[in-house]
């Protein structure tokens, strides 16, 4: 008994693994291109790309936040489980919104799965 309330508590905790998690430019073939961690004014948009381990469909979501306000929360729905699962949001950035940037990637408990820290400059 218990070995499998063990195992069942480690698998729950588990559920959702943020394998790779990247910022870049653009998407082909479902893979980003164009990654980097600071991005120059006028960039138009970003995207948030993920790839994921997960056990089961699911929820996760995307905060885009600049100086410490949640400028976006993105719910990205999970489908069907996969080892390889890929998954992005996108955010417009104007061009006066220069600095330090972070996407939070959370799951539907709130609970923080990855953060990328990526800069604006002029």
């Amino acid at each position: 008994m218990k070995k499998f309330l063990v195992l069942f508590l480690f698998s729950t905790l588990f559920a959702i693994e943020v394998k790779e998690a990247v910022i870049c430019k653009r998407i082909s073939n479902r893979l980003p291109q164009e990654i980097d961690s600071v991005f120059v004014s006028g960039i138009g948009e970003l995207i948030c790309w993920c790839n994921l381990k997960i056990e089961s469909p699911d929820t996760i979501y995307h905060e885009w936040i600049y100086k410490d306000s949640v400028m976006a929360k993105i719910k990205l729905p999970i489908n069907f489980a996969s080892e390889n699962y890929r998954v992005w949001s996108k955010k417009r950035i104007f061009s006066l919104w220069i600095g330090e940037w972070k996407v939070r990637i959370k799951d539907k408990k709130d609970s923080l799965l990855k953060e990328i820290n990526f800069k604006i400059v002029e």
